[in-house]
């Protein structure tokens, strides 16, 4: 399955592209092997070591408004919620990109 992640990186939209993959029925895994940058270069990952992998992303919520996943991280002590990558929907996407100056 192919996937595209689209997000602001400070003030330069970024687009990754990558597959997830079903682990169980709460943790997923996602592999990045290309990036279109803000000027719409592709840039491959080339080998597969330089691929990037996430794996063990647990699923804690997931609603038609917010996703919160739990992401292991290597080092044992974290600041509380270093760990958590939250998704809220925005209801008005480009509204949001034109204020932080991203096209």
């Amino acid at each position: 399955m192919n996937n595209v992640f689209s997000g602001p990186f400070p003030n330069v939209r970024n687009t990754l592209k990558g597959s997830v993959n079903i682990i169980s029925s709460n943790k997923i895994s996602i592999t990045y092997d290309s990036m279109i940058d803000g000027t719409g270069k592709e840039i491959l990952a080339g080998t597969k070591d330089n691929r990037k992998k996430l794996n063990n992303i647990e699923t804690l919520l997931a609603t038609d408004n917010i996703i919160i996943w739990k992401v292991p991280l290597e080092k044992e002590s974290i600041e509380q919620g270093e760990d958590l990558l939250v998704f809220i929907r925005e209801e008005d996407l480009d509204s949001q990109l034109y204020k932080l100056r991203v096209n």
